[in-house]
């Protein structure tokens, strides 16, 4: 398209004064006397200079642009509406000059020049972007990152090959071969979503109701609040519950009231004594409140932490659990420096918030009992209801792991891209509790089958298979700098000489590597430490999880 003129827009018309246009505004010097009367105002009808342009359609083309395209406009200098009619920049209103809005050098340069055509995209451009789309998706390879911040990765000949940077550094002899793995940090998902559909307690909050052919995938929305009993009318009052899983003094306090069950909420808990079912009823009782529930729960873990970790990690002389409770008592002790440490720990102890179960305390039980089998899992508690059960998993899921896990990710990105010495320390205690984390979770799974006779070693795929993508993906990025080394090198002096450590972080460090002389790597997934230990295995590749 040819380029637009800009330098006279209105060249081709003839520029009237402004009192004939539109309206004559100016009376005869013969009707101007004090006790004149004036005639109504008479509206010109004459042509109006300007021509008629079209409103374009959105399948119009546009082959020019509108002659008021720069004009200023009362309310709008720069508009393209209606514009002010053309005048004498000399004229006067009650003696005093008018002021016209002044273009700034750069509009007014661009005004008299042509619109520049956009320069094609070469093909070299077109598969650069075509490697970075890819890269979006999957994640440049770490030395890549590392190198440059805009994360250009080339593939090789190879596509599940090394990309051509690192192919060239593992051809040239005096550099060492480094590994080309691809991970992103937003990979790393470490948390349970919610149940799978099979069994779910509830489908009121399942983001597609459609049937499904697997069974176990399940997509959850954020918890909402449900509708009052419908036999209560008005009464819209609650009763407040004490809850407790038995790690800590402190108890979740939590607001219910009745409601009306639908088809898919399950009221009763069942359980199997010699191949007999039993059947534990529970009232129509849920969560109130979830605002209310989610604020509780981040007071209860913010009061609490101290305690889950001492009594789900207590002294042990075995070295795999006293490594766990050294790495973790020592995360403790800085967390009060450290804003990552203290926002990883509220996350493993949230991360056991949805995996025992929680129990009634106090005098207000909802009209349930201790069950008077002994054989039943219920005679020596009171379990919240099936739906309260669910409703806690997903206020802790959506309201608090999941804003954590982002939280953490994002600090600890910022410390390893690029990595600096000083910061190791910390690195190493988050990494070690995200993976021991990840320990627990499928270590639940685990159990979970085998409480359910499923007959195979998971209950859950989908959670597996995420998980164990998120694990190898923080080992990536911890391993890439060669976070093992201070752990795993043959002599402590060259740890000395390669870092500082303050004598709190050397008493750890080599108490830590006695223990793990001690210690077999564990060969097993869902067994102790099995991806906690990783975090000092010099020779680390990433694990392989068979899901059944």
């Amino acid at each position: 398209m040819a380029a637009a003129n800009y330098d006279d827009p209105f060249g081709d018309y003839d520029v009237p004064a402004l009192g004939q246009v539109g309206f004559d505004l100016s009376p005869s010097p013969a009707d101007s006397g004090p006790n004149s009367i004036h005639p109504p105002l008479q509206v010109s009808l004459e042509a109006s200079p300007y021509p008629y342009t079209p409103i374009l359609n959105c399948n119009s083309k546009f082959d020019g642009l509108s002659p008021w395209a720069h004009i200023q406009t009362a309310s709008s200098p720069s508009s393209t509406s209606t514009p002010l009619p053309p005048t004498d920049l000399s004229s006067t209103y009650n003696g005093l000059s008018r002021q016209v809005p002044s273009e700034s050098k750069r509009k007014s340069k661009l005004l008299n020049e042509a619109v520049p055509n956009k320069r094609p995209k070469s093909a070299h451009s077109q598969r650069h972007s075509k490697h970075t789309a890819m890269n979006r998706k999957t994640g440049a390879c770490l030395p890549c990152q590392m190198r440059t911040n805009k994360h250009v990765c080339l593939p090789g000949p190879d596509q599940d090959g090394p990309c051509q940077a690192c192919l060239k550094r593992a051809q040239t002899p005096s550099l060492s071969p480094v590994p080309c793995r691809r991970a992103r940090f937003q990979d790393v998902k470490l948390i349970r979503l919610g149940p799978s559909r099979d069994f779910a307690t509830t489908l009121r909050w399942l983001k597609d109701l459609k049937p499904s052919s697997d069974p176990q995938k399940a997509e959850w929305k954020k918890l909402t609040n449900m509708a009052v009993k419908k036999s209560r009318g008005t009464d819209h009052g609650y009763t407040e519950l004490r809850l407790s899983q038995g790690h800590s003094e402190g108890t979740l306090n939590l607001r219910v009231q009745e409601f009306d069950p639908v088809e898919s909420d399950k009221t009763v808990y069942q359980w199997i004594d010699n191949g007999i079912t039993h059947v534990y009823r529970c009232p129509h009782f849920a969560i109130a409140d979830r605002d209310h529930a989610a604020d509780q729960v981040r007071q209860f873990i913010d009061s609490n932490s101290g305690e889950y970790v001492d009594r789900l990690l207590p002294a042990s002389s075995e070295p795999r659990a006293a490594f766990a409770r050294m790495a973790f008592q020592t995360a403790v002790n800085r967390a009060q420096k450290s804003s990552l440490l203290e926002m990883t720990i509220k996350f493993w102890v949230a991360g056991r918030l949805i995996e025992k179960p929680w129990s009634i305390q106090g005098q207000e039980s909802l009209g349930m009992r201790l069950d008077t089998c002994p054989a039943s899992p219920y005679s020596r508690r009171i379990p919240v209801t099936p739906i309260m059960d669910f409703q806690i998993d997903n206020i802790v899921i959506y309201d608090y792991l999941e804003v954590v896990l982002g939280r953490i990710r994002k600090a600890m990105k910022q410390r390893i891209m690029p990595t600096k010495k000083e910061d190791w320390f910390d690195i190493h205690l988050a990494t070690f509790i995200l993976l021991h984390h990840v320990d627990l979770t499928m270590k639940h799974d685990v159990d979970f089958a085998q409480d359910h006779n499923l007959h195979k070693r998971f209950s859950n795929r989908p959670l597996i298979e995420m998980i164990t993508f998120g694990a190898n993906s923080l080992l990536s990025f911890h391993q890439q700098e060669k976070g093992h080394f201070p752990l795993s090198a043959p002599k402590w002096t060259d740890v000395e000489s390669s870092y500082t450590f303050d004598e709190t972080q050397k008493n750890y460090l080599l108490e830590a590597r006695r223990l793990i002389q001690q210690i077999q790597l564990p060969q097993i997934p869902g067994t102790e430490l099995f991806w906690t230990s990783q975090v000092y295995d010099r020779n680390w590749q990433p694990a392989t999880v068979e899901v059944c």
